[in-house]
């Protein structure tokens, strides 16, 4: 399967952003919400070589949040089949802001899954990146995972980061070099003029992470855990405090758009 996900936003006369296009094939249908967009799943992806395209085109000025309205399962591969793929790109204009906020992406035991993430920011552009992975479903170990990040602003590495999880070799992700015991491991990643200050550490059994400062501007907040609860309560407290600021409260401009939601 190929399909995806195209969305493009410009500034109108008026001030506010219209969604020029929004185009979703299967897997994917889309549904504009006075949020933004809801991404839906419409299909059984990915797995055995399926190929999903994200493109975001956040024009200058503008303001989107894209979420999902549930967890993303990488689905068990046969043997013999390529990997299923998905490619995320973005590219976020002058003074524009973008807040990707999906549900957790779940790699299913057995599965062979590769995630590609490219952002591009302007030196303006305001980013909220959060990526959650739960290691499998319930009372399973996961599957193969290869995920990598690269975010770029104004043309220069801001964060370039990669997780790699193998199932297939029993629990080596599970040495405490790697994820321990965890669950669930994730980040919320914050750049952009007016983000305030917001510094946070937690170190239990059941949890850990903190919130580092980016050489190159930003912020990432990173946790993992055993408890899933527990990790999407800490990355929500870390997500709400690194963009409390007057700046990012922006209300969300009423959106339209100006191409047909293609649905499955």
């Amino acid at each position: 399967m190929k399909g995806g996900v195209c969305i493009r936003t410009e500034l109108g006369d008026d001030g506010r952003t219209r969604i020029t296009e929004l185009t979703a094939t299967a897997p994917f249908a889309a549904k504009i919400t006075p949020e933004g967009v809801h991404l839906v799943g419409a299909a059984a992806a990915p797995l055995d070589g399926d190929h999903i395209t994200i493109d975001l085109h956040i024009g200058a000025g503008t303001s989107l949040t894209v979420r999902t309205v549930a967890a993303t399962m990488a689905w068990p591969s046969r043997d013999g089949r390529l990997p299923s793929l998905m490619e995320l790109t973005a590219n976020v204009e002058e003074g524009a802001t973008l807040a990707w906020l999906p549900e957790p992406l779940v790699p299913v035991r057995r599965c062979r899954h590769e995630l590609r993430t490219s952002v591009q920011l302007a030196r303006t552009a305001r980013l909220v990146w959060r990526e959650e992975v739960i290691l499998g479903r319930a009372h399973e170990g996961p599957g193969t995972l290869r995920a990598h990040t690269r975010v770029e602003r104004a043309g220069d590495a801001l964060l370039h980061q990669e997780l790699e999880i193998d199932g297939s070799r029993g629990r080596i992700h599970g040495a405490p070099s790697v994820l321990g015991n965890s669950r669930a491991t994730g980040s919320v990643l914050v750049v952009g003029p007016g983000a305030p200050d917001h510094h946070a550490t937690v170190c239990t059994p059941e949890l850990r992470g903190a919130v580092l400062e980016l050489e190159g501007g930003g912020r990432l907040a990173s946790a993992s855990g055993a408890s899933v609860a527990k990790l999407r309560s800490w990355l929500d407290e870390r997500e709400a405090g690194l963009t409390a600021g007057a700046e990012w409260q922006q209300p969300h401009p009423h959106s339209t758009h100006t191409k047909e939601v293609i649905a499955p």
